[in-house]
């Protein structure tokens, strides 16, 4: 782990330890559509610091949360670069979340295996809906004064949109079959809506080189100035 966390624990299965933590979060369905088996996705994560000044108990730090209809081959296809996206968090390093993401692909991969929901007699008008939980708690070290990585990553906590003039600027390319590098895309998919890159595709490429369809990279930046994949920072508007 490294010096800013100390452990992080999981969990994955069918009901939430706290509810309430969803009741103001819609679901996003625009992710994906929906298929004929569907995991109805719930992703929290907290974090919590041992405290001097609270007779050393843990404190809430921050958390998040966030909803999914997605289906369960996109996700067990391209659930990396999904959770990746939907975990991506200033207080949970690069190294602890590579580490994290294989544990809760394969727990997820183990759990859906034995889920009663995956029997015909669940589904309903040929589709089968599956609750699927996925709970983390980042146990930050002690010793980190949390007012310095604030201070530095004031941006990534307040979801802050990419300037208009920079979205609107997105140069917009097709995919074609005679491009030179159309098959390294093809073998990848759009980690915001995990679908594959299929011929003549409409794309915009990221300074920082991460490519996605062009839809669903204008509608992210519409509310994060941040890249999906590596956090790349983009403009944002000046009187922010």
């Amino acid at each position: 782990m490294s010096s800013l966390v100390n452990e992080c624990r999981f969990r994955v299965c069918d009901k939430l330890s706290d509810p309430e933590s969803f009741d103001s979060i819609s679901t996003e369905p625009n992710y994906h559509p929906i298929k004929k088996r569907n995991f109805d996705l719930k992703v929290f994560m907290g974090f919590v610091q041992r405290r001097p000044d609270h007779d050393g108990r843990f404190v809430d730090v921050a958390w998040q949360v966030s909803s999914h209809y997605i289906s369960v081959k996109e996700f067990f296809k391209n659930g990396s670069s999904f959770l990746r996206t939907n975990l991506s968090h200033h207080l949970l390093p690069t190294e602890n979340l590579d580490f994290l993401i294989p544990y809760l692909i394969r727990e997820a991969q183990k759990w859906h295996k034995n889920h009663p929901c995956r029997r015909p007699s669940c589904s309903k008008d040929g589709f089968v809906m599956i609750p699927l939980v996925i709970e983390i708690i980042v146990e930050l070290n002690e010793n980190v004064n949390l007012e310095d990585v604030v201070g530095d990553t004031e941006q990534e906590i307040r979801m802050i949109p990419t300037s208009e003039e920079v979205i609107r600027s997105l140069e917009k390319m097709e995919l074609r079959e005679d491009e030179d590098d159309a098959d390294s895309f093809k073998k990848d998919a759009c980690c915001i809506c995990l679908e594959d890159f299929p011929d003549n595709a409409e794309v915009s490429t990221m300074p920082c080189h991460h490519v996605f369809h062009h839809n669903c990279i204008v509608q992210w930046l519409k509310t994060s100035h941040l890249c999906p994949l590596c956090r790349y920072s983009m403009p944002v508007h000046n009187n922010i």
